[in-house]
């Protein structure tokens, strides 16, 4: 099924067995999970890409529904895009994985990435969303994106039952066929504000001397630990 012009594939299995440009990881704002997904490429040749993400949130203390990428130099992929939504508040989960999935996007596009691999975001232990609400947040997220020009393919692995799998294939259809490609979701989207609460330099510690807002590229008020959109 096609999506703002991006194949969507729907699978069973893990996503570690997928063949993808990138992998999409679910992770903490300040620190590394060792479970789920990023424990799964911690045990595989992909660590060094998760690693990275761990000594880098420890300083950005990263906000929810962020996502941020690091270079994989193992054959399995070519960046994990680690998405910020483990210890996400519940009653903001929906948005956040819609939030998350919008910036693996943009990630993906400024690498000139062709295929991404994104899991149920959002679901499992401890996690706030079934299956049917993942699905329409990771969707409705890659419909409001304007004008993807190099990502064509997303996979999708259901790695619970088959139930799972297809009570997210039903509800992925169900959104395609009853709602206008996520026109509502994409006003919300860009409306985002971003804020890192770390309490870094940015401009002296990464050398910037000004920073850009993620989604809408102006400029940000600030150019220290704290960005909004201008």
């Amino acid at each position: 099924m096609f999506v703002n012009g991006i194949n969507i594939e729907i699978i069973k299995g893990d996503i570690a067995t997928v063949a993808a440009d990138a992998y999409v990881v679910p992770q903490y704002r300040d620190h590394i999970s060792t479970d789920g997904v990023s424990g799964r490429l911690l045990h595989s040749s992909a660590f060094r890409a998760v690693l990275d993400y761990g000594e880098a949130a420890h300083y950005m203390n990263y906000p929810f529904g962020y996502a941020v990428s690091f270079a994989d130099s193992s054959a399995m992929c070519k960046r994990v895009i680690c998405a910020v939504l483990l210890g996400m508040p519940q009653d903001e989960a929906f948005e956040l994985v819609q939030m998350a999935v919008y910036f693996a996007l943009r990630e993906a596009e400024k690498h000139g990435l062709h295929e991404i691999a994104i899991p149920a975001l959002g679901t499992g232990d401890k996690m706030p969303l079934d299956f049917d609400k993942s699905a329409i947040a990771i969707v409705s997220a890659l419909a409001a994106y304007p004008n993807p020009r190099t990502v064509r393919r997303v996979v999708i692995p259901i790695v619970k039952s088959g139930r799972a799998y297809s009570r997210f294939r039903k509800a992925v259809r169900r959104y395609l066929r009853f709602v206008p490609y996520g026109l509502e979701e994409k006003a919300e989207i860009l409306d985002y504000k971003v804020v890192f609460s770390s309490g870094v330099n940015f401009a002296s510690e990464y050398g910037v001397n000004k920073m850009l807002c993620p989604i809408t590229g102006a400029a940000c008020v600030k150019t220290c630990c704290k960005i909004y959109c201008a």
